[in-house]
Order: C-alpha cells, then sequence, then structure tokens
C-alpha cells in the first residue's frame, strides 16, 4: 500500500519531466556512431532509446542472475530434505544399551 502512495507520485513527476524536456528540447541533434552511420532526431527521442536499451540489458542481466539463484535454492533444498531424510531415519534405529 505504501509502495504505491509513493510509486505513483513519483511516476507523474517523472513523466512529466520527461514531456517538458521533450518539449524544451525540440531541436534535432545529429548522432555518429560506428561505420559512418549518422542519426538525425530530436534529442529527446535519443535519450528515450538509449535509457530503453540500458532498460532492457539490466532486465537481461537481472532474469539471468535470478535463474542461477533460483538454481542455488534448489539446491539447497534437495540437500535440505536429504538431511531430513538421514535425520529422520537416524531417529528410528533402535538404541543399545551399553552396560
Amino acid at each position: 500500500m505504501i509502495k504505491k502512495i509513493l510509486y505513483i507520485p513519483i511516476s507523474v513527476v517523472v513523466i512529466l519531466f520527461g514531456i517538458t524536456f521533450s518539449y524544451q528540447n525540440k531541436h534535432n541533434v545529429d548522432l555518429n556512431y560506428y561505420f559512418d552511420l549518422h542519426w538525425n532526431t530530436p534529442l529527446a527521442w535519443i535519450l528515450f532509446w538509449f535509457f530503453t536499451v540500458g532498460v532492457l540489458v539490466g532486465v537481461v542481466v537481472v532474469f539471468f542472475r535470478v535463474l542461477s539463484l533460483q538454481r542455488l535454492l534448489n539446491q539447497a533444498r534437495k540437500e535440505t530434505r536429504q538431511a531430513e531424510q538421514e535425520l529422520a531415519n537416524l531417529r528410528s534405529l533402535p538404541i543399545k544399551d551399553v552396560v
């Protein structure tokens, strides 16, 4: 509930900032890239696309990290089940009286 209360106003402010930024920077910018590639477009679009590519790269990196952590978690759960089964087996053994 508190997340929604915080995220909604912050999202609105960020969106309004982006809209006003793009409105204030309407002029075209030349972007020269490798292999003699040129891109002539408004600054806001260039920033938007590079931000989007950055977010997508971040999502892919986090996705693979989550998969790695899930594999570790499944391995730990398997080891825990084996240890619990071994403990149950040891508890069911009869106790020998040593005199």
